[in-house]
């Protein structure tokens, strides 16, 4: 059975609580869980700013995060760069994506190995962006160390950041912080939408 969501003035320990929960329990049905990331592989792979992209970043699923990802990555397509994490709360670098080059992190989730080949952030075109919640007008409720935050505030002004979740992690307001960074737009099984000024 679904939780609601947090009242209005919840903490962001509450929100990553209820988030959390509800990704597990969505994860439990393998089939709609398919079903919904191809829909949102569909909706990418439709998207001007996705094929008109020269360079993506894309995030690597871990988990039970959405994977809109696979099959998404063509000759009509960008192409794709991903992130490693350095140490502690150490910025993120970006490098070209290789299936073939990953390593597996201490935490457990995929990334480029330390000699993977760079990528600059001007070079980015289009960022999907993970993330425990969203809300309409692109907040965004992360994992809690800011290290997208901190890449977002690095981007270029016409790169085009997209916010990844399925339809019941969409809420109408997230709690969002002066340093937080929206996103500007949210795809989901339904579709990929600008997201509404605050």
């Amino acid at each position: 059975m679904a939780r609601a969501s947090p009242e209005h003035g919840a903490s962001k320990a509450e929100w990553r609580d209820w988030a959390r929960a509800t990704r597990r329990r969505l994860a439990r049905d393998a089939a709609a869980r398919a079903a919904a990331d191809d829909r949102m592989r569909a909706h990418l792979g439709a998207w001007g700013a996705w094929r008109d992209a020269r360079w993506a970043l894309v995030y690597l699923p871990f988990g039970d995060e959405c994977d809109p990802l696979a099959g998404a990555a063509d000759e009509h397509g960008p192409r794709l760069a991903t992130t490693r994490t350095g140490a502690g709360t150490g910025p993120l670098s970006v490098h070209v994506l290789d299936a073939s080059a990953l390593e597996r992190h201490a935490f457990g989730f995929s990334q480029p190995r330390p000699d993977a080949p760079g990528v600059t952030l001007a070079e980015i075109d289009v960022v999907l962006v993970p993330g425990l919640a969203f809300d309409q007008h692109g907040g965004r409720l992360g994992y809690g160390r800011g290290l997208y935050d901190r890449l977002l505030g690095t981007l270029h002004a016409s790169a085009q950041t997209v916010g990844v979740a399925r339809r019941d992690l969409v809420v109408p307001k997230v709690p969002v912080e002066h340093h937080d960074v929206d996103v500007a737009w949210l795809l989901s099984e339904d579709g990929i939408t600008r997201v509404r000024p605050r």
